[in-house]
């Protein structure tokens, strides 16, 4: 079958383009928090009165620091507990409903934080899809995203906006494994790639929207209609016909390869023994087992071992970017600015790795990739906080290097298992990633200090 599924043309494209522009606006939600609580938001502890005006109130409190403390009757500082927001530049903001400022400043990265724990819900999807097949749940997947991703916006409440927002998550899906099973295995690297063109889309387009949409739930609804589009295109394109096979629907593969024959314009293929060669093998595997679990990516020494490497690596490499993705936005003062050189420097990222899966080695890469994260990082415990440039750079070093070792194992993985547990080998591995996700946004609440490199809480 990889022969006819390795010559790419009209029939794979539908797919490859779903692949390389399905999950843009997953940079969207997974960003937009820092926009919707964002840094530059000015507020002081509320007036008693109207009557007092903003820079009058500043002035009475002169010496103390007015967004959190007031000055009392007696001339002590005294914590405030309700506050006044600026609108000048944002209309409504998560942090306002949340009054997350002060001794409150940890909320956003903790709903953050919820929020990529709720990512492990994919695990339930992407074992469905092995089950029922990868377009059936796709669209699901979609459909179920982009309703709770609605009701996210008509929330009001830290709790309610944090556990709808991962529930959000916990039905969404990517589309790389319906794609990489499309292909024969000369074009996985290519496959894996043009995966993060979506997210290099979403990291370009998301300033333009955040800089003109300032109010939050507005930002919310935007970011979820997306997911409308990609539901209707997976209902228009085919089924895998290696889930196909390994489902035991051979009629159905039959015709999508004759589909794949007939659009690219294919010759001397013949179908009926490509499939009958195929059924043979998967029959021979069925005896022993029919649907694939999670046991079975731990059903003796080797395959466990190779597992838990694979985890391990994948917590590490998912730390390591999305802390540097925060870290990269909140350097400076401009966030809008950050993120478009952020996602301007993310570009050589699909050349490289293109390279990478396609002509090295995987074991020796790792090692490589690692080097190169670990050097400008440890360089960057010395290098003062004002030096945005140099930590700038720095951190990108890092977090490219980062996204290559991510490419690698995700194109590892599909190599390593069995087409039955292929798709939940390669979730259940980014599932357990989620580690590293959600570790990464509670060090948003951490910073570098310029003063000899060690971590403290910001003020």
């Amino acid at each position: 079958m990889d022969h006819i599924l390795d010559n790419t043309g009209l029939w794979h494209y539908p797919v490859l383009l779903l692949n390389a522009l399905g999950g843009f606006s997953y940079a969207w939600h997974i960003m937009a928090l820092q926009f919707m609580t964002p840094k530059d938001l000015d507020y002081w502890c509320a007036r008693p009165n109207d009557s007092i005006s903003v820079d009058d109130w500043k002035t009475i409190n002169e010496g103390v620091d007015v967004r959190c403390f007031v000055r009392s009757d007696d001339g002590s500082e005294v914590e405030c507990d309700v506050w006044e927001y600026d609108h000048s530049y944002h209309a409504r903001t998560l942090t306002e409903e949340w009054d997350a400022v002060c001794d409150r400043k940890y909320l956003p990265g903790s709903s953050q934080s919820l929020m990529m724990a709720g990512m492990i819900g994919s695990l339930i999807f992407s074992q469905l899809s092995d089950w029922y097949g990868r377009r059936r749940i796709l669209a699901l997947s979609n459909a179920l995203h982009v309703t709770t991703g609605l009701i996210v916006a008509t929330t009001s409440t830290f709790w309610t906006f944090t556990i709808t927002r991962m529930v959000s998550w916990a039905v969404t899906m990517g589309y790389t494994t319906l794609a990489l099973e499309c292909v024969g295995p000369g074009k996985r690297a290519l496959v894996a790639v043009s995966g993060s063109f979506a997210w290099f889309i979403g990291l370009m387009t998301l300033p333009l929207i955040t800089y003109n949409v300032r109010d939050w739930r507005m930002l919310q609804i935007i970011n979820s209609l997306p997911a409308v589009i990609f539901a209707i295109w997976v209902c228009l394109i085919d089924e895998s016909p290696k889930w196909l096979v390994s489902a035991g629907h051979y009629e159905e593969a039959s015709k999508v390869l004759e589909k794949v024959v007939k659009r690219n314009r294919l010759r001397d293929v013949d179908v009926n023994a490509v499939i009958a060669e195929a059924r043979e093998q998967i029959e021979t595997e069925r005896k022993k087992k029919i649907r694939g679990t999670i046991v079975d990516l731990f059903r003796g020494f080797i395959i466990a071992r190779t597992t838990a490497i694979f985890i391990l690596n994948d917590i590490t490499g998912v730390l390591v970017y999305y802390y540097l993705l925060y870290f990269t936005v909140d350097i400076g003062s401009n966030s809008y600015t950050n993120i478009v050189f952020t996602a301007i420097t993310e570009a050589p990222f699909g050349i490289v790795s293109y390279l990478v899966i396609k002509y090295a080695r995987r074991k020796p890469m790792y090692s490589i990739t690692y080097a190169l994260v670990i050097a400008p990082l440890s360089i960057l415990l010395f290098v003062p906080q004002s030096e945005n440039v140099t930590c700038m750079v720095l951190a990108l070093i890092a977090k490219l290097s980062g996204q290559i070792t991510w490419a690698v194992i995700q194109v590892h993985v599909s190599e390593v298992y069995s087409t039955h547990v292929r798709a939940l080998a390669g979730s259940f591995v980014h599932t357990m990633s989620r580690v590293g996700a959600i570790t990464a946004p509670l060090l948003i609440v951490f910073k570098y200090d310029s003063r000899g490199g060690y971590i403290q809480q910001l003020k």
